[in-house]
C-alpha cells in the first residue's frame, strides 16, 4: 500500500520562506494539533497540491498561497514542497514542486511555478531525478500511489472549506461522484459507441441507397453496350460501301473535270475574241479622231524621225523651264530681302521711341534719388554729404551708397548683439526660478513623507495601547481562573463518585442476558408459527381472499369521496336523493352502476361537442388576434421603428452642421414647426438660404474678376502715364508732381489689390464649401419633413388602430378562454365521474368472483382435520414476548443513555479544567508581552518628535523658496518688458532704413548716360538711311526679273505648238499599229475554237453528270446512316465513359462488401453498447451497494442520537434518452426515508460527510491506506465526538494490520486528541504554534503531556 513518509515545506501560507518545516507521518495514526490559524490546514493543503496540483479554494490563482512579499519585507519570494512516499511495492519517490511569488513595480504580484520534479530510486540504489512539466506530474503522482486523482482531491486530502461537499447541490454532487467513479470517460465511450452506431446506420442506409442505384445504372449500362456492338458493326460496313462509292465518283469527276476544263478554255476563247473585236472598234475610232484632228500631216518621215523631233523639241523647252524657274527663285529671294530691311526699319523706328522716352525720363528718377538722398543726410547727420550741392555726381553717389550700407549692416549687428545678451539675461533668471522650484518641490515631497510616517506611527501607538490594556486586564484575571481550577477540580470529583458506572455496567449486564432469553423464546414460537403456516395454507389463501375483499370495498369507498358524490349531485341531480347519508347514498351508486354509465357517457358526448365548437371559435379569434399582433410585430413597429431611427438620423446631421444663422434669420419663418428638432428648420427656409448663398457667391465672383481687371487696367494706366504723361481715360496731361501722385495713388491700389483677391478668394472657397454641403443636406432636410409630416404620423396612425383592434380581440379572447376554462373544468368532472363508475364496475365484477372462491376454498377446509392451537394463539404468544423484549430494550437503551450523559459531563468538565489551565498560563506569559509594548511604543514617540522638528525646519525653507521665486520672476517680467521696447524702437528704425536704402538703389539702377543714349539713337538713325537704299536697289533688279520671265513664258507657248502637232502624228500611227495587230489576234483565236469544238462532239458530258449525281446521292444516303450511327456511337461511349458507368462492376462488389461489413460492424457495436451499459450498471450498482454498508456500519457505530438509524447514498437513473445518475443523501428512521440535505443539523452534517468519506475511503483506496481528516470535530457535540473518536479507533484496529495504513488527523480540540490516545496507536503528536514573527512552527511532542 502507498504511504507518506515526509513533508517539507517552506515559503508556503504562514511558514518561514527562509527556513524549511519538516513533519513525519506516522502509522497508523498521525495527530497534528494547534489553534486556530497557527497553519495546520496549510498541511492538508500542501499535501493536496503536491499529489494533484490542485490549489485550494480562494487562493487569488495562487499569489494567496505563498508567503506574502510584503510581510516577508522582500520583492521575490520562493517557496517549495518536498513530499516523501513510497508506490504500493514499498518504492520510495520524492515529489518536490517549486513556486515564487514576485511583487511588481504596479502593485501586482505575480506568481510562478518553478520546477516540478520526481527523485526515485534504481534497483542498484541509484538516486534518479526527472524534471516534469507541472501537468505531467499532476497526471504521474495519482499513477505511482495508485489511487486515481479525483479520491486524492474529494476524499483523502480534502480541504476543510470543501469537507461538507457529500451534501451539496445535486448538480455539484453529480460532478463529485462521476469523477469518483470515472463515469465521464465511460460515458463519453457510451456516447461514442452510440454516435458510431447512428453513424453507420446512416452509411448502411446510403449505401442501400447507392446499391439500388448502382443496379439500376448496370441495367442501363448492359443495354446501351449491345446496342454499341450492333451499331458499331452497321457503321463498318457503311463505311465499306462509302469507299466504293467515292473511288467511282472521283474517276467520274476526273472526267467530267477535264471535259469541264476543255469548254472553259472554249468559252474563254470566245470571250477573248468578243474582247478583242470590241476594242479593235474602239481602237479605229481613237484612230479616225486623232487623224481628224491632226493639224499637220507628216508623211515623209519615219517614224524614228518623228520621235528625234520629239526629243529636240523637249529639250529646249526643259532648258527654257529652267531658265524661268531660276529667275522665279531669284525674285522670291529678293522679296524676301525687301520684308527683312522692313522689318529692320520697323524695329530700329520702335528702338528710336524707347530712346526718346528714357531720354525725357531721366530728370524726374535723378531728382527722386536725390531727394531721398538728402532725407538721409539730414536724419543721420552725414557731415561729408551736407555741403555738396544737387545734383549728386555718380561718384558721390556711389561713395553715398556704400557709407549707408555700412551704416546699415552696423546697426543690424547691434540689434542683433543686443538681443542676444538679453536672452542670455533672460535664461539665467528663469534657470535660477527652476531651480528654486525643483528644491521646493523636493522639501514638499520629503515634509508629506515625514507627515505620512508620522501618522502610521500614532496609528501604531494607539493599536499598542490597546493590546497593553487588554493584557493588563487579563493578568487581573489570574487569581480568579486559579480560583475557578480549584472549584473545577472538586466538582469534577464529585462527579465521578456520584456516577456508579460499576453499578450502571451490572445493571445493564443482567438486562442483557433477560435479553438473549427472550430472544430465543421469540425463535421457538417463530418456528412453531411456520409449521403452522405450513399446515394451513388454504387457510392462509381463504384469510388473503377476505382482505382482499374488503380491500376492493375500501377501494370503492375511497373512490366514492366527498367531492366525487357532490360531482355525481351535479351530474345526476335526478337519479339519487341528496337526503340520504353517505353509506347509503354509497349503496345506492354501487347498486346502480350499470345503468348510470352509459347515461353519463351520452351526456358527456353531448357537452363535448359544445366545448369542440367553443374551441373552433376562440382559435379563429385567436388566429385573427394573431393576425394583428404579427401585423404591429413585424410591419408597423419595425417601419415606425426605422423611420424613427432615420428621423434621429438626419437630426443627428442636421445639429452636427450648425445653423444658428439660418435660425436667427428664420425665426419668423419657424413658428408652424416649432415642435420639431433643430430649431424648425424647413425645406422652403433651406432653399431660400441656399439661394441667398448662390447669389452671395455671384457677388463675390463679380467682385474678384472686376479686381483682377482693376490690376490690369491700371497697371497699364501706370504705364501709359510714364509715357505719354498723361491721364488715358481723360487724356489731360500732368506735370511732375501730379503724374507722381496719380502713379502713386494707382500704385497704393495695385499693391491692394493682391490681398483683397486673397481675401475674396478665402471667401469664395468658404461660401463653396458652404453651399456645397446645404446642397448635400437639402436631400436630408426634404426626407426629414417627409418623415415628420407624412410618414411617421401614418404609420402612428396605422399602429394606434392596430392597438385598439388588439385590445379589443383581447377581450374577446379571453371571454372565450374564460368560457372554455368553465367548460373543461366540467369536462373533467365528467370525465372523473366516468372513470370512478368503470372503477366500480370492474371492482364489483372481482368481488362477485373473489366470493366464488372463497366458498370453493371454506368447502375443502371443512373437509380437512383441524389443529388443536391456531395460528392467532400463537400469533398473540408471540406479540407477548416481543413486548417483553422491546421493554427490556428500553431499560437497557435508558442505563446506556444515563451512562453517556454522566461521561459526557465527566468529560466536558475535564475539558474546561483544561481550557482554564491554558488561558491561566498564556495570561502568566503577558507580563513579558507587555514591557515590549511598552518600549516600542516609546520608541514610536520619539521618532514622531523628531519628525516634526524635522517637517518644521523643511516649512521654513519651502517659504523661503517660494520668497525667492516670487522676487526672480518680477525681476524676469520687468527686464522682459524693457527688452521688448527697445527692440521694437530698433527694429521700427531698421525696417525705415532699409526701405529708403533700397529706394535709392533702384532709383540709380534706372538711371543711364545721357550722351551714351544720343549717340545710340544716331546710330539707329544711319542704319534707316543704309537699309532704304539698299530697299530701292532691291525693287529695280525684281522689275527686271519679271521682265524675262514674261519674255521666257511667251517662247514656251509657241514652242508647245509644234511639240503637240509631232506627239499627235507619233500618237495616230502607233494606234493603226496596234489595229492591225489585233485583227490578227482574232484570226489565230478563231481557229482555235473551231478545233475545240470538234473534239466535244466526241463525249456526251450531261449523261456523265446524271451519273455523278446519282452516285453522290447514295454516298449521301449512306454518310447520313454512318453519321446518326457514329452520334450513337459516341453518345454510347461518352454514357459509357461517365463516372457513373467507369468500373461499375468494380464499384458495385465493393459496395455489397461494403454494405455486408458495415451490418456486422453496427451489430458488433450494438452488442458492445449493451454489454458495457450493463456491466457498468452493475459494477455502480455493487459499489454502491458497498459504500452503502459501510456507512452504516460506520454510522451506526458513530452517531448516538435515536432520530436516525442510518443514512445512505441513493443513486437513481434518469429517465432521458442520455442516461444519467443522480445522487443524493438519504437519512432512515424505520421505513421513513428523508434527504438529509436541508433538514439536518450542522453536526449531523458533518458527521455524515465525515462518514461517507470514510466509507468512500475503505472502497475505493484498495492501494493506498492514507486519510486526512482536517477539524472533523466542528459542530459536534461531546457526546458523538467521543463516539466518532471510538469509531475511528475501531477503524484503526481493523486496519492496522493494513501495511501502509494511515490516518492524518489535523483539529484544535485536544480533548478529541485524548480519546484517540486511549488506542496506544501513537506516542507522539505535532503541535504547530506561531512564532514571535508569526511564521508556523512544528514541534513533535509526546502524547503522554497531554
Amino acid at each position: 500500500m502507498t504511504s507518506i513518509e515526509k513533508l517539507l515545506v517552506q515559503g508556503i501560507r504562514s511558514f518561514d520562506p527562509r527556513e524549511a518545516s519538516v513533519i513525519d507521518f506516522y502509522s497508523p495514526l498521525t495527530l497534528i494539533v494547534g489553534q486556530n490559524g497557527a497553519g495546520k490546514t496549510t498541511i492538508i493543503e500542501c499535501l493536496k497540491y503536491t499529489c494533484t496540483g490542485e490549489m485550494p479554494p480562494n487562493c487569488s490563482s495562487g499569489q494567496a498561497f505563498i508567503h506574502d512579499t510584503k510581510i516577508a519585507g522582500e520583492s521575490e519570494v520562493k517557496a517549495q514542497i518536498k513530499l516523501r512516499f513510497k508506490n504500493p511495492i514499498g518504492k520510495p519517490i520524492v515529489a518536490s514542486r517549486s513556486l515564487s511569488l514576485i511583487q511588481k513595480s504596479n502593485k501586482k504580484q505575480e506568481y510562478k511555478q518553478i520546477d516540478a520534479s520526481l527523485q526515485s530510486y534504481t534497483s542498484d540504489g541509484q538516486k534518479v531525478s526527472k524534471s516534469f512539466r507541472c501537468s505531467d506530474m499532476d497526471k504521474e503522482i495519482p499513477d505511482l500511489m495508485g489511487v486515481a486523482k479525483p479520491i486524492l482531491k474529494h476524499v483523502i486530502f480534502c480541504h476543510q472549506e470543501d469537507s461538507n461537499w457529500p451534501l451539496s447541490e445535486s448538480s455539484k454532487l453529480k460532478l463529485k461522484f462521476d469523477e469518483i467513479f470515472s463515469a465521464v470517460k465511460y460515458t463519453k465511450a457510451l456516447k461514442s459507441l452510440k454516435d458510431k452506431r447512428k453513424e453507420l446506420t446512416t452509411l448502411i442506409k446510403e449505401l442501400k441507397l447507392r446499391l439500388e442505384t448502382i443496379s439500376a445504372n448496370i441495367e442501363h449500362c448492359n443495354r446501351i453496350r449491345k446496342e454499341l456492338i450492333k451499331a458499331e458493326e452497321i457503321y463498318s460496313n457503311g463505311n465499306k460501301s462509302l469507299e466504293d462509292i467515292k473511288i467511282a465518283i472521283i474517276e467520274k469527276q476526273k472526267t467530267l473535270s477535264t471535259l469541264k476544263i476543255a469548254e472553259l478554255k472554249l468559252q474563254e476563247l470566245k470571250n477573248e475574241v468578243t474582247v478583242l473585236n470590241a476594242r479593235k472598234l474602239e481602237m479605229e475610232r481613237v484612230k479616225n479622231q486623232l487623224f481628224n484632228s491632226l493639224t499637220e500631216v507628216y508623211q515623209n518621215e519615219t517614224d524614228e524621225e518623228l520621235v528625234f523631233m520629239q526629243s529636240e523639241f523637249n529639250r529646249e523647252c526643259e532648258t527654257m523651264a529652267s531658265a524661268e524657274k531660276e529667275l522665279l527663285d531669284n525674285s522670291e529671294v529678293l522679296l524676301s530681302q525687301k520684308e527683312t530691311i522692313n522689318n529692320l526699319l520697323k524695329d530700329n523706328s520702335a528702338q528710336k521711341g524707347r530712346l526718346q522716352s528714357l531720354i525725357s525720363q531721366q530728370d524726374s528718377i535723378l531728382s527722386d534719388r536725390d531727394k531721398q538722398m538728402k532725407e538721409l543726410v539730414t536724419r543721420y547727420k552725414m557731415s561729408d554729404f551736407i555741403q555738396i550741392q544737387l545734383p549728386y555726381q555718380k561718384e558721390i553717389v556711389i561713395k553715398f551708397i556704400n557709407e549707408i550700407t555700412q551704416k546699415f549692416d552696423t546697426l543690424t549687428s547691434g540689434i542683433s548683439n543686443y538681443s542676444k545678451l538679453n536672452k542670455q539675461k533672460l535664461n539665467t533668471i528663469q534657470m535660477k526660478i527652476n531651480q528654486k522650484r525643483v528644491d521646493s518641490n523636493q522639501f514638499t515631497s520629503s515634509s508629506n513623507e515625514k507627515m505620512s510616517t508620522i501618522t502610521s506611527n500614532s496609528k501604531k501607538i494607539q493599536s499598542l495601547d490597546q493590546e497593553i490594556q487588554q493584557h493588563t486586564n487579563s493578568i487581573s484575571e489570574i487569581d480568579t481562573l486559579e480560583k475557578q481550577i480549584q472549584f473545577s477540580q472538586s466538582e469534577l470529583s464529585t462527579l465521578q463518585s456520584d456516577a456508579n458506572l460499576q453499578e450502571i455496567q451490572q445493571s445493564l449486564d443482567n438486562l442483557t442476558t433477560e435479553k438473549l432469553e427472550i430472544e430465543k423464546e421469540i425463535q421457538s414460537l417463530q418456528s412453531s408459527l411456520k409449521l403452522l403456516n405450513l399446515q394451513a395454507s388454504s387457510r392462509t389463501r381463504l384469510n388473503i381472499k377476505r382482505k382482499e375483499i374488503q380491500q376492493n370495498q375500501q377501494n370503492i369507498n375511497s373512490q366514492l369521496n366527498n367531492q366525487i358524490i357532490k360531482s355525481i349531485n351535479l351530474i345526476l341531480p335526478n337519479e339519487f336523493k341528496l337526503n340520504d347519508n353517505d353509506d347509503k347514498f354509497r349503496f345506492n351508486i354501487i347498486q346502480r352502476v350499470e345503468p348510470i354509465v352509459p347515461l353519463i357517457n351520452k351526456k358527456r358526448l353531448i357537452f363535448t361537442n359544445q366545448l369542440n365548437e367553443l374551441k373552433q371559435q376562440f382559435q379563429l379569434l385567436q388566429n385573427k388576434k394573431n393576425q394583428i399582433d404579427a401585423q404591429l410585430a413585424s410591419s408597423i413597429e419595425p417601419q415606425l421603428k426605422k423611420k424613427q431611427i432615420e428621423l434621429e438620423s438626419y437630426e443627428k446631421l442636421i445639429k452636427e452642421s450648425n445653423f444658428e444663422n439660418l435660425d436667427s434669420n428664420s425665426n419668423s419663418n419657424s413658428s408652424s414647426s416649432s415642435n420639431n428638432n433643430n430649431n424648425g428648420i424647413t425645406v422652403l427656409l433651406f432653399e431660400n438660404k441656399i439661394n441667398e448663398m448662390k447669389l452671395s457667391l455671384e457677388k463675390l465672383e463679380k467682385s474678384f474678376i472686376v479686381l483682377e481687371s482693376e490690376d490690369i487696367l491700371y497697371k497699364e494706366y501706370i504705364e501709359k502715364a510714364n509715357q505719354d504723361k498723361e491721364c488715358s481715360l481723360c487724356k489731360n496731361e500732368m506735370n511732375g508732381n501730379e503724374l507722381k501722385s496719380f502713379v502713386h495713388t494707382l500704385e497704393t491700389h495695385c499693391n491692394d489689390i493682391p490681398n483683397q483677391l486673397k481675401q475674396l478668394r478665402i471667401e469664395i472657397s468658404n461660401s463653396k464649401i458652404q453651399l456645397e454641403k446645404f446642397n448635400k443636406l437639402l436631400p436630408i432636410i426634404v426626407k426629414r419633413e417627409e418623415l415628420i409630416e407624412k410618414s411617421i404620423p401614418e404609420l402612428k396612425e396605422s399602429q394606434k388602430n392596430l392597438l385598439e383592434q388588439q385590445l379589443k380581440s383581447n377581450e374577446i379572447v379571453l371571454e372565450k378562454q374564460n368560457q372554455i376554462e368553465s367548460l373543461e373544468s366540467q369536462s373533467v368532472l365528467y370525465q372523473q365521474v366516468t372513470l370512478v363508475f368503470q372503477y366500480i364496475d370492474q371492482t364489483k365484477q372481482s368481488i362477485q368472483s373473489i366470493e366464488s372462491e372463497i366458498q370453493k376454498e371454506e368447502r375443502e377446509i371443512m373437509k380437512q382435520s383441524s389443529d388443536l392451537r391456531t395460528i392467532e394463539e400463537v400469533d398473540k404468544d408471540l406479540e407477548i414476548q416481543q413486548e417483553q423484549l422491546k421493554t427490556i430494550e428500553k431499560e437497557i437503551s435508558n442505563f446506556t443513555n444515563k451512562q453517556k450523559n454522566d461521561q459526557i459531563k465527566i468529560f466536558e468538565k475535564e475539558r474546561q479544567l483544561i481550557s482554564m489551565k491554558n488561558k491561566l498560563t498564556t495570561i502568566k506569559s503577558a507580563s513579558g508581552i507587555i514591557d515590549h509594548l511598552r518600549d516600542t511604543k516609546k520608541e514610536l514617540q520619539l521618532n514622531n518628535q523628531q519628525l516634526q522638528l524635522e517637517i518644521e525646519n523643511l516649512q521654513q525653507s519651502i517659504d523661503q523658496s517660494n520668497n525667492d521665486v516670487k522676487q526672480l520672476e518680477n525681476e524676469f517680467q520687468q527686464l522682459e518688458i524693457e527688452i521688448e521696447k527697445k527692440m521694437d524702437t530698433y527694429s521700427k528704425e531698421k525696417n525705415t532704413f532699409s526701405v529708403r536704402l533700397d529706394s535709392i538703389n533702384s532709383l540709380q539702377s534706372k538711371i543711364l548716360d545721357s550722351s551714351e543714349l544720343s549717340k545710340q539713337l544716331n546710330e539707329i538713325h544711319e542704319k534707316n538711311q543704309e537699309l532704304e537704299s539698299n530697299l530701292s536697289t532691291l525693287s529695280q533688279d525684281y522689275l527686271i526679273g519679271q521682265q524675262h520671265i514674261s519674255t521666257i513664258q511667251q517662247n514656251l507657248s509657241s514652242k508647245d505648238i509644234t511639240k503637240r502637232a509631232i506627239s499627235d502624228n507619233i500618237s495616230f500611227r502607233q494606234h493603226k499599229n496596234n489595229v492591225e495587230q489585233i485583227i490578227r489576234q482574232i484570226t489565230r483565236k478563231n481557229e482555235l475554237i473551231k478545233e475545240m469544238m470538234q473534239s466535244q462532239l466526241e463525249i456526251d458530258s450531261n449523261k456523265l453528270e446524271q451519273e455523278i449525281n446519282s452516285l453522290k446521292s447514295k454516298f449521301d444516303q449512306i454518310t447520313g446512316q454512318t453519321a446518326v450511327l457514329q452520334s450513337q456511337i459516341n453518345s454510347n461511349r461518352q454514357e459509357l465513359s461517365k463516372p457513373t458507368y467507369k468500373n461499375i462492376d468494380d464499384v458495385n462488389k465493393d459496395l455489397l462488401v461494403k454494405l455486408l461489413t458495415t451490418e456486422t460492424v453496427g451489430k458488433d457495436l450494438d452488442k458492445y453498447y449493451k454489454a458495457l451499459d450493463k456491466s457498468l450498471m452493475k459494477y455502480h450498482t455493487l459499489k454502491m451497494d458497498e459504500i452503502n454498508r459501510s456507512i452504516k456500519e460506520i454510522w451506526q457505530t458513530t452517531y448516538k442520537g435515536s432520530d436516525i438509524d442510518t443514512i445512505e447514498i441513493r443513486s437513481e437513473e434518469s429517465g432521458t434518452a442520455n442516461k444519467t445518475i443522480n445522487y443524493r443523501v438519504v437519512m432512515i428512521k424505520g421505513d421513513v426515508e428523508l434527504d438529509m440535505r436541508g433538514r439536518c443539523s450542522a453536526g449531523q452534517k458533518v458527521l455524515a460527510c465525515l462518514v461517507i468519506r470514510l466509507a468512500l475511503a475503505e472502497n475505493f483506496c484498495s492501494n493506498c491506506g492514507i486519510l486526512a481528516l482536517d477539524e472533523p470535530t466542528s459542530h459536534l457535540d461531546r457526546a458523538n465526538i467521543e463516539s466518532f473518536a471510538n469509531s475511528l479507533l475501531n477503524i484503526i484496529e481493523s486496519r492496522k494490520s493494513q501495511k501502509g495504513f494511515q490516518l492524518i488527523i489535523i483539529t484544535h480540540d485536544e480533548e478529541f486528541v485524548q480519546y484517540l490516545s486511549r488506542g496506544n496507536y501513537c506516542d507522539y503528536y505535532w503541535r504547530v504554534t506561531k512564532n514571535a514573527n508569526q511564521h508556523s512552527h512544528l514541534e513533535r511532542k509526546e502524547i503522554a503531556e497531554l
